[in-house]
């Protein structure tokens, strides 16, 4: 496609239209274990005709938010388990850190959250569990496309109640991890890349998304006068990596046995999560097999390189349509 084409195609097809033309009358399904807050706004590239949003959220009042800012939503107001019955879960003074396993107070004294009594729990219920797939199965709902988990520890218990039929199905994991147990045995970023790669899944991206400084040592306070008298995240007390985003996709020849579809909606994934090299690399291989007939092959490759050139900023656009011309891959030759 030349560059005047994808000029005009990216200025007047919005992202929701482009995602339209990938994924056809193909719903992207996604379902979101701890949806407090709501649906990620990456999703919002793609129009609601396209998308199964399944939210999960324990807390009924943020259940009842999630199901009135969106009648498209289908909403599951339990806590995600490996099987159904009663949980007790942990309301803590900041909800955002409530879990359905208690905050293991002798890992995390001393820690600046920990002392700022965020993991202090406030309350304890005793709500309806159930297993993901058993959600699933409720709803009538067989294809996953991408899981995203936010359980505050508990993410091997949500894993441990997948079947191996909606395992299958799943070709993205979107999770976030502790590195070390915050609650009492609790996953660790170890035992969910572990539980992962057992699975099959590789891992694309990690992120940093929350620092945590010790602030307390033996009772006395590390920002303080007689100790390093500095205040926490600045410079040289910012702390260790506190929480990481963990992006993992399904390797690529057991997403290719799926059948068409399934490769679409993976290639669709790809581009939202921007990708787009694999996305491009999943598309040549599925015409190689015969999953893509030549014809679809262009015109969803035209979309991609579309949906790319939309991504950048403009003077990206500009300057990488001048360096692309004359760019060749820099390859390395023993020296003499």
């Amino acid at each position: 496609m030349n560059i005047m084409k994808k000029f005009f195609r990216s200025f007047n097809e919005d992202y929701q239209s482009l995602f339209k033309n990938l994924l056809n009358d193909s719903l992207l399904s996604i379902c979101d274990i701890g949806a407090r807050g709501g649906v990620n706004d990456i999703f919002s590239k793609v129009d609601q005709n396209n998308l199964l949003n399944i939210l999960v959220e324990a807390e009924e009042k943020e259940a009842e938010k999630l199901a009135s800012s969106n009648d498209n939503y289908k909403i599951i107001n339990k806590v995600v388990s490996d099987a159904s019955g009663k949980t007790s879960f942990n309301h803590t003074l900041n909800p955002s850190y409530s879990s359905s396993l208690k905050p293991h107070e002798n890992n995390l004294k001393g820690y600046y959250y920990f002392e700022r009594n965020f993991y202090s729990i406030d309350k304890v219920e005793h709500l309806e569990s159930l297993s993901l797939s058993e959600a699933l199965n409720n709803l009538d709902i067989s294809e996953l496309d991408i899981l995203k988990i936010d359980v505050q520890g508990a993410e091997n218990i949500v894993f441990d109640g997948i079947d191996e039929k909606h395992w299958d199905q799943i070709n993205c994991i979107h999770t976030e991890a502790y590195p070390f147990q915050y609650y009492e045995n609790s996953a660790t970023i170890q035992t969910i890349l572990d539980k992962l790669y057992q699975m099959n899944y590789e891992l694309f991206d990690l992120e940093i998304i929350a620092r945590n400084p010790k602030v307390k040592s033996d009772g006395e306070l590390i920002f303080g006068k007689e100790l390093l008298s500095a205040r926490p995240f600045t410079k040289g007390f910012l702390g260790r990596n506190g929480v990481y985003d963990l992006l993992l996709f399904k390797k690529q020849e057991l997403i290719m046995a799926q059948g068409k579809d399934k490769i679409i909606r993976a290639i669709a994934t790809f581009c939202l999560f921007e990708y787009f090299d694999q996305a491009v690399d999943m598309l040549v291989n599925a015409k190689k097999i015969g999953a893509l007939a030549n014809e679809e092959y262009i015109d969803l490759l035209e979309t991609i390189q579309v949906i790319h050139y939309k991504s950048l900023k403009p003077l990206n656009r500009l300057s990488e349509a001048i360096k692309i011309k004359n760019y060749k891959l820099p390859i390395r030759y023993r020296e003499n």
